[in-house]
């Protein structure tokens, strides 16, 4: 839509005009658009909170037949604004105050059955005095009820909640996880997904966002907590509530435990491996815990299928054994043993460790590839995140970050970038050791000027 400042002639105040344009609606579907259009537009004006803009009437012009609304007009700048006007982190309680001012504001609406589907920074708009109000309540339904007729995804891809991205039925712990997008942008100055269409999609839906702390080091390790779980890829380990995520943020900024660091603990201690009980079979280990065993057992003289079949034949081997002298039974007894040794051996999770990458390029696009002891664990493409413009001139600034498990010990990590625009091909190694149950974060700066790439592990 179009937004105007009008003039409210009876009781002499300014509001804010909105018109919705209705390109892209079919010719016989303007008429359903507008009922829908009323119809949720009237049931956000019903919602009354400082942290909302108020929605003052609703209407159609008479003459073109357009729909609009009237809002509250609210003098201040958006999110948006300020976090890109910003070279880098926002302070950390004037974030804390904000996010939880309209976690506050989503516990409200949610309560009155009220779902936005578009948080993002430009919908939320922050006064000279600080206060942070929603804009856009009752819009994004009907957009979505647009949209879809033309195939299309809705709302701002960056921002979406993973049931938004699947199309499913959202509710507003979809809201939350937009919200826990925007507070990781704003305390780390980087998005926690990034990438094209299709990359950015599947970050979101799959892949976990590089923890807060290790983007930002200044930030309490309770940030950590309080983040992943509003990203949470279910909504049912997410935050339920925004009541709930407002009283974490009110721990983070008094500086006690939150709610989440204690959730996060129970979580970590819920995925301990223990004995079954008596009578009880054991759960199968995943395919990530044996993989890397298996494979260097297959490697050798034996697979580990050749060890199982031979395994699922003792009985028959036992009836045999009976008619060999001692020597050879206690002989075939220990051949059995060590089969069985090996099998289990097998199936043990390899200790793990995890790879935090960190890389800040000026490429208008490119490719990232990592290696680790020659096997390719991580190939993603490399956008830019902002640009700047001179007198002939364009400068780009783009950042990626995500994170790799790999095998604890020593390893060799090969790390390639490429792109076009600027012309660069660079490829680097590095040793080091990774923890057992931690992590160690690769650091990666290209400079497309001296054809260098420079990486630390840390």
């Amino acid at each position: 839509g179009t937004v105007f400042r009008g003039r409210d002639p009876m009781i002499d105040r300014f509001v804010a005009v909105k018109t919705i344009r209705l390109q892209g609606v079919a010719a016989g579907e303007t008429e359903g658009f507008r009922e829908r259009f009323f119809r949720e537009a009237q049931a956000a004006g019903k919602l009354s909170h400082p942290g909302i803009v108020t929605i003052y009437d609703v209407g159609s012009d008479e003459s073109t037949h357009t729909p609009y609304l009237v809002m509250e007009y609210i003098e201040g700048i958006t999110l948006d604004h300020l976090i890109r006007e910003s070279s880098g982190p926002l302070p950390v309680e004037k974030s804390l105050a904000m996010i939880k001012q309209v976690a506050e504001a989503l516990d409200y609406a949610h309560a009155e059955g009220i779902v936005h589907r578009d948080i993002k920074p430009a919908n939320i708009i922050l006064t000279s005095s600080g206060r942070a109000i929603i804009t856009d309540f009752g819009v994004a339904r009907v957009r979505k009820s647009q949209m879809t007729m033309q195939g299309e995804v809705i709302g701002t891809p960056a921002f979406m909640s993973p049931e938004q991205l699947r199309g499913e039925r959202v509710d507003g712990r979809a809201d939350l996880f937009s919200l826990g997008v925007i507070f990781y942008w704003m305390v780390t100055g980087a998005r926690p997904f990034t990438g094209e269409m299709a990359d950015l999609m599947f970050k979101i839906i799959c892949r976990d966002a590089v923890p807060p702390c290790e983007v930002n080091p200044a930030l309490a390790p309770d940030f950590n907590a309080v983040i992943a779980r509003a990203l949470a890829k279910s909504r049912d380990t997410r935050y339920q509530t925004g009541k709930e995520f407002a009283g974490d943020l009110d721990c983070l900024l008094a500086g006690r435990p939150p709610a989440a660091a204690s959730a996060s603990s129970a979580v970590a201690a819920d995925r301990t491996v223990a004995l079954p009980s008596a009578g009880q079979p054991a759960a199968p280990p995943s395919a990530a815990a044996y993989r890397d065993r298996a494979t260097d057992l297959a490697a050798g003289l034996f697979s580990v299928r050749a060890w199982t079949t031979r395994v699922r034949s003792l009985p028959q081997m036992a009836a045999r054994v009976k008619t060999l002298s001692r020597p050879a039974q206690a002989g075939a007894a220990l051949a059995a043993l060590v089969v069985i040794a090996l099998v289990v051996w097998a199936l043990l999770p390899a200790p793990r460790s995890r790879m935090v990458i960190l890389l800040q390029h000026n490429f208008r696009a490119g490719t990232l590839s990592i290696w680790v002891d020659d096997k390719l664990l991580l190939e993603d493409k490399l956008v830019y995140d902002e640009v700047s413009r001179a007198p002939f001139t364009a400068r780009y600034r783009g950042r990626f970050s995500g994170s790799v498990p790999l095998r604890a010990g020593a390893r060799v990590v090969r790390v390639r970038v490429t792109s076009s625009d600027p012309a660069f091909d660079q490829t680097r190694n590095l040793t080091g050791d990774f923890p057992k149950d931690g992590q160690r974060t690769l650091s990666i700066s290209c400079d497309s000027k001296k054809q260098s790439l420079q990486l630390s592990l840390h």
